[in-house]
């Protein structure tokens, strides 16, 4: 059974109501699984490249008045065991944060991919009051701000990841 298979068949067995969020997503620079990401939603076109879906989705945000989403990404590791070796062959950009960021070192990777949120229990979630962060990132020597929204509720918790190498794959 390939990776696909197995998620889909997950997914099946445990009854999930899952949603489907493609977009940039930025990590730190360091080896391993990350604990959390922020994923910023956009939808890549056949042919893409991977730094023109960067800078076309960080413009966007600004454009529609959208914010990045901030969230955990570590426990798809118990759903995923290919996830480390997923990641390792991932494709990214580096980039770095200005002044105030999440991680414990500013420089980070950026990728293209898909997370699958889990949004079968989220009636069942603490409403809490939605935290946001303005972040400012520069690639290729050029600065960019954004807000972030940690961890919204009605998203959901994510459960499975799908990193897309844009320039050799075609997007679904």
């Amino acid at each position: 059974m390939d990776q696909e298979e197995y998620k889909e068949n997950y997914t099946h067995r445990q009854r999930l109501k899952l949603v489907e969020v493609s977009g940039i997503i930025i990590y730190p620079d360091d080896s391993g699984i990350p604990q959390d990401v922020i994923i910023i939603p956009y939808k890549a076109q056949n042919g893409d490249q991977l730094r023109g879906v960067i800078v076309s989705a960080l413009r966007s945000l600004l454009e529609k008045s959208e914010k990045g989403i901030f969230t955990y990404f570590q426990n798809i590791r118990w759903i995923d065991t290919n996830l480390e070796d997923s990641l390792k062959k991932w494709q990214f950009l580096k980039g770095s944060f200005i002044g105030v960021h999440y991680w414990e070192y500013p420089t980070v990777r950026i990728g293209y991919g898909i997370i699958a949120f889990d949004q079968t229990f989220i009636d069942m979630e603490p409403i809490e009051p939605e935290e946001c962060r303005v972040l400012n990132i520069e690639i290729d020597k050029t600065k960019y701000e954004f807000e972030v929204i940690e961890f919204p509720r009605e998203l959901g918790i994510p459960k499975l990841f799908k990193g897309i190498n844009l320039e050799y794959t075609n997007v679904e």
